[in-house]
């Protein structure tokens, strides 16, 4: 049996004003149900004690690694068998096992809009109502981003978009850090599209862009994917400069608190929940978003 597990309900993380988008790692990926955070039949993260590699229990276990996570959270990502599982919760290096789960863009409801950000320009710059409403604009004066970076953990960001300011350094689920369905780079607009002649003008115009790709050309993935982008975040932050992490995200399942670890009995029944908790106790702010679809309840 797999101990205790709960996953955050409709989690969703954005910069200010930022278009709602749910997400997911591994393309083709099988869920049960039909919604966000459904299980991944025979995915699992599994969460390893402190003291111990990751990568050393994945291997005695002959578990082949999706990811693994070494600074924001430990453990590892896998496809398992029943068998293997009972025999992880058996090891005492292991501290817990839990289902992976699918998130995914809501593109699916007209009152949403998931794409965009993508190639076409205005004769002229537009200061969006979201980036005034804020009040960005009476700030720049003062501070507009500059030598701040923002990690934009979503679909990739459009490395060839000239009204983006995008660091080489990113992190991929897949094969590429390149946007190929464009909510990603519609959210980095939003954050720091570039104070010119051109299209729109974004809240820290200033800010660095780096992409940290964690929904497929579907907006699709999981949370395993999620927390291995948390975990690129979080390695890189100090060399990097990256204060803020915009993550689009959400999923179904229980509230969990105490970081994870709601019973404070010392097993971690939401890995994502600690490696957020981690991230954010290395200095890394994480904005979040909520209350996009007036049909679900924000905890």
């Amino acid at each position: 049996m797999i101990r205790r597990f709960r996953f955050p309900t409709l989690l969703a993380l954005a910069l200010t004003l930022v278009a709602l988008g749910f997400v997911s790692s591994d393309s083709a990926v099988t869920a049960t149900g039909n919604g966000p955070g459904d299980v991944v039949p025979g995915r699992y993260i599994v969460v390893v004690n402190e003291g111990y590699a990751p990568s050393q229990v994945a291997a005695d276990h002959a578990a082949l690694p999706l990811h693994v996570y070494t600074v924001a959270a430990r453990g590892f990502a896998a496809r398992l068998s029943q068998a293997k599982v009972d025999a992880l919760l058996a090891d005492p290096r292991v501290n817990n096992v839990v289902p992976d789960r699918v998130v995914s863009l809501l593109c699916h409801k007209p009152q949403h809009s998931c794409n965009g950000g993508g190639g076409t320009t205005t004769s002229s710059q537009v200061l969006p109502a979201g980036v005034k409403r804020v009040g960005a604009d009476q700030v720049w004066g003062t501070t507009a981003g500059n030598g701040v970076g923002v990690a934009v953990v979503d679909t990739g960001l459009d490395f060839n978009h000239t009204d983006l300011s995008v660091a080489a350094s990113c992190f991929t689920a897949f094969t590429s850090c390149q946007d190929d369905h464009g909510h990603g780079t519609h959210v980095g607009g939003t954050i720091a599209a570039r104070n010119n002649t051109q299209d729109v003008v974004g809240v820290a115009p200033n800010a660095t862009l780096y992409a940290v790709k964690v929904l497929d050309q579907n907006g699709s993935g999981t949370w395993s994917g999620v927390i291995a982008g948390v975990d690129w975040v979080t390695a890189n932050s100090a060399a990097l400069g990256i204060k803020v992490a915009n993550m689009s995200l959400g999923g179904s399942g229980s509230n969990s608190a105490n970081c994870g670890d709601p019973d404070n009995d010392g097993i971690i029944d939401d890995p994502f929940h600690r490696a957020i908790c981690n991230s954010v106790a290395t200095g890394v702010t994480y904005a979040v978003a909520a209350g996009n679809d007036p049909n679900e309840e924000v905890s």
